[in-house]
C-alpha cells in the first residue's frame, strides 16, 4: 500500500501505531483527528519515508514537525495545527524536496520563514 486516506475517521492511537507500520506507504491524510501528538509521533517513527503528509488537526506538534523533518523526501506537507511552535517549524528547513506546502491556520509568522530557505522547488 502506498496511500492511506484516513479522512475524517475516527481511530485510536494504537491503531494509527499500527498504520506507521504499512511497508511503502508513501502519503498519508488525517483530517479532523482525535489523536494525541504522541499517537501521531508513535505513526511517524515507524514509517520509513513519507512523501506527502496532509494532517488537519492539532494532533501535530514540535516533535512530530522534528521527526518530519527528518524525512529527505517529503514533496507536500499539509497542516492546520495550532501546536506547532517557532521550535517545530526551524525543522522543516531541510526539506529540500518540498514542492507544495500549506500552513494555514496554524501558528506559523514572519519569523519562521526562515525555515522555508532550503526550499528551492516550491511551488
Amino acid at each position: 500500500m502506498k496511500f492511506l486516506s484516513i479522512g475524517e475517521y475516527p481511530i485510536t492511537d494504537e491503531i494509527l501505531g499500527y498504520a506507521g507500520q504499512i511497508k511503502g506507504l508513501k502519503s498519508f491524510d488525517h483530517t479532523k483527528s482525535t489523536n494525541t501528538p504522541a499517537g501521531f509521533l508513535k505513526f511517524l517513527d515507524g514509517v520509513e519515508s513519507l512523501e506527502q503528509l496532509t494532517l488537519f488537526g492539532d494532533f501535530v506538534d514540535d516533535a512530530c514537525l522534528k521527526r518530519i523533518g527528518q524525512m529527505k523526501e517529503m514533496k507536500r506537507l499539509w497542516t492546520n495545527s495550532k501546536k506547532v511552535t517557532s521550535a517545530g517549524w526551524v525543522h522543516l528547513d531541510g526539506l529540500t524536496q518540498m514542492r507544495d506546502l500549506n500552513l494555514s491556520e496554524t501558528t506559523f509568522g514572519d519569523d519562521d520563514m526562515r525555515a522555508l530557505e532550503g526550499m528551492k522547488v516550491l511551488q
